[in-house]
């Protein structure tokens, strides 16, 4: 083979889990070549992905330091997608370092041109622990006992125990490692710290949890109360930021949740506390939870008084731990606690990647939260799950939801509902539901949460037909089976969530009282141009990949054919927006929006205001393009503009507006931050607003 044609890449990355880091070139004289580096938790690898036409070659090398690792030839194979794949570039996991690579084309005839590389600069997270019991390679074993437990992530946090007594047990045919309940002081993998350090980490933890009690109040253990029930519970998520922790998700095999042996059955969950009683599980919002035989008043935003501490600890499990203190893991008092997989990030993971990591693990250990389905009927005071089904009894969508107890009471008031939306990447199982189900318990509306065809990932998602389909159908389940009013009826999301929100006010009008999106996106082609550019040397970005993922849901690039600007131009709310003229519309952006992590430009939202002013005749509300260019490019406001006054306290607003304009039923605030949502101001603007009024 001749190397004639060489390029040098030359960049550091700290490689994500099931994330991927594009290179885009317009190099070949064949086309434009995308190459996909991604990490894969399910391969434990990083592999490739191009759209090489059949014909061509490529070659790429990966070079770690001066080490050469692997050099691997990609013939690229028509897989239905028009895209090849290798999965033997690397199979370490390879540290945050300097990280090379090298990109030719073997054909003579092919001259390539200049790489943008900038786009592959990035502090995305590694993962610092990751203990996997189904990779038995890991696992350092005698006799069917541990005694060393190798991390996964190549950081040398290897857990062991040296004490043969106590050394845990594996099960090499469901793939858990567990502690021996019959030694006195069953202490699991002690003398190594997992740690990363004392203040935030996030935490995934799948394990399995059997007739657990605690001999120490100071503890919370999941138990359920009696020695001949064997429920086997998870948690998956364990958040801890400045030494707090938060958002620990419990799920039980069966249609009932554990409960705690301290304190009459409480346990926290984020900033909701549970109660465990008559067989059934409920759950309220800044109440009381105990500790020591003490209570502990939840404040507003977090449980900022229940700090891990060496005596008393807020840990659920502390990943099926009595307590992490002295640098280890240990189960002093739980007996018959299955360990199956642990992975823990250095500092606060996005949702998108929460979510991502999550999925691996429901799907890896085929977990699922207990289901109700649609002909059981719905259940007020928790957060509960419903499966629907739209069209078909194999076709089953899921939701979740919440209900107050008025919701199911014919003679009282009909209560509001609120329809809460889930990000780009997120599904019914995202965190954001947590945020819609305090609000709504705070006013006294029931909520659901559909998934909409789950992440927008594939054509059946991403404002399909299918998708606009779930929402109304998850709103007439509302309306059929709970005391709903209709005049009262609102809609909220962000981001992909905030997208779908003006999709849906736009498609279905009459269905909504008043509908709120946060920096949503508005049009589709404009956003994959963004993201395209922002892998180009001259675009302040950070790893934007959307023009790697909107092809796989519009079927191409735009411009690849009719067929395929047709598909972005019906998913793009900006060119429908005016149906919904009538509705009482609040769109919100952050100014730094489009800037760094931040992933969509301002101009998404100034862009859909405009629509709105221009069509309900209030040509002197609207921007003008010389403005929305200095905000998109300044993160600033325009001095002189003309702005309306906000009084953030009024709205609630955790995050200050910085400009204000109205159009009718519409408005446009843009405020002080970035990618994000405020449910607070979401559900102040939707509470006044009934429909017809």
């Amino acid at each position: 083979m001749k190397h004639k044609h060489i390029l040098f890449l030359s960049f550091a990355v700290v490689f994500s889990i099931m994330l991927g880091i594009s290179i885009l070139t317009n190099a070949f004289a064949s086309g434009e070549i995308t190459i996909e580096l991604k990490r894969d938790l399910n391969t434990n690898g990083i592999y490739l992905k191009s759209n090489l036409a059949h014909n061509d070659q490529l070659m790429i090398l990966v070079q770690y330091r001066d080490k050469m690792l692997k050099s691997v030839k990609i013939i690229p194979v028509n897989n239905g997608e028009g895209y090849s794949s290798s999965t033997d570039v690397c199979t370490d996991f390879l540290p945050t370092d300097l990280f090379k690579g090298f990109l030719w084309e073997s054909k003579e005839s092919i001259k390539p041109a200049l790489i943008s590389i900038s786009a592959l600069a990035s502090e995305i997270e590694a993962p610092a622990l990751w203990l996997d019991a189904a990779d038995v390679s890991t696992l350092t074993l005698s006799n069917g006992n541990v005694s060393n437990w190798k991390d996964k992530s190549q950081n040398n946090r290897d857990v062991y125990q040296e004490t043969d007594a106590n050394m845990p047990l594996y099960n090499a045919e469901d793939k858990y490692v567990y502690t021996n309940g019959d030694t006195t002081t069953p202490t699991f993998l002690e003398n190594r710290s997992p740690f990363i350090s004392t203040n935030s980490h996030t935490l995934f933890f799948v394990g399995d949890f059997e007739n657990l009690s605690t001999s120490n109040s100071s503890q919370y253990y999941i138990a359920d109360g009696s020695s001949t029930d064997n429920y086997p519970c998870y948690t998956f998520f364990y958040h801890i930021k400045d030494g707090k922790y938060y958002n620990a998700a419990i799920r039980g095999t069966t249609s009932s949740m554990k409960k705690i042996t301290v304190s009459n059955g409480y346990w926290a969950e984020g900033k909701q506390l549970h109660v465990y009683t008559d067989n059934k599980v409920t759950t309220k919002i800044a109440s009381t939870v105990y500790r020591n035989d003490a209570t502990v008043e939840i404040p507003e935003e977090n449980y900022s008084d229940l700090i891990a501490t060496t005596n008393a600890e807020f840990d659920i499990f502390s990943i099926g731990a009595r307590r992490h203190y002295n640098n280890s893991l240990k189960t002093s008092s739980p007996s018959a606690c299955k360990f199956r997989e642990i992975i823990i990030y250095p500092g606060v993971l996005s949702e998108e990647r929460i979510n991502e990591v999550k999925e691996y693990l429901l799907n890896k250990w085929k977990i699922e939260p207990p289901i109700a389905t649609a002909d059981e009927g719905l259940v007020a005071g928790s957060l509960n799950t419903i499966a629907l089904a739209p069209d078909a009894e194999d076709d089953k969508q899921y939701a979740s939801y919440y209900l107050p107890e008025a919701a199911l009471d014919y003679e009282a008031d009909p209560v509001p509902l609120v329809v809460g939306l889930h990000s780009w990447g997120g599904s019914y199982k995202s965190d954001s539901v947590n945020g819609f189900k305090e609000q709504a318990e705070k006013y006294g509306w029931a909520m659901i949460h559909p998934d909409f065809r789950g992440p927008n990932t594939k054509p059946e998602a991403c404002a399909s037909e299918l998708a606009i389909s779930d929402i109304v159908n998850a709103v007439n389940y509302m309306k059929e089976n709970a005391n709903i009013d209709e005049n009262r009826i609102y809609l909220i999301g962000a981001s992909g969530g905030g997208h779908m929100s003006l999709m849906m006010a736009a498609k279905h009008p009459e269905i909504w009282a008043a509908v709120s999106a946060w920096v949503p996106i508005t049009d589709l082609t404009a956003w994959y141009d963004f993201s395209l550019a922002c892998n180009n040397d001259d675009i302040e970005n950070n790893n934007h990949d959307y023009h790697i993922k909107l092809p796989k849901i519009c079927g191409g690039a735009p411009g690849d054919s009719d067929e395929v600007d047709l598909e972005y131009y019906n998913r793009s709310p900006i060119n429908f927006i005016t149906a919904a003229i009538d509705v009482p519309l609040d769109i919100n952006a952050g100014i730094k929006d489009g800037h760094g992590a931040n992933s969509v430009p301002i101009s998404h939202s100034l862009n859909a205001f405009n629509k709105m002013a221009e069509a309900g005749g209030y040509t002197d509300q609207i921007i003008s393009e010389e403005d929305i260019a200095y905000m998109v490019a300044n993160k600033a406001i325009p001095e002189g503009i003309a702005t309306e006054p906000v009084d953030n306290n009024a709205e609630a607003r955790a995050k200050a507006a910085l400009f204000r304009r109205y159009a009718g039923n519409t408005r446009i605030t843009l405020f002080n931050d970035g990618h994000t949502k405020d449910y607070p101001a979401a559900f102040k603007f939707c509470e006044d607003k009934v429909k017809g009024n």
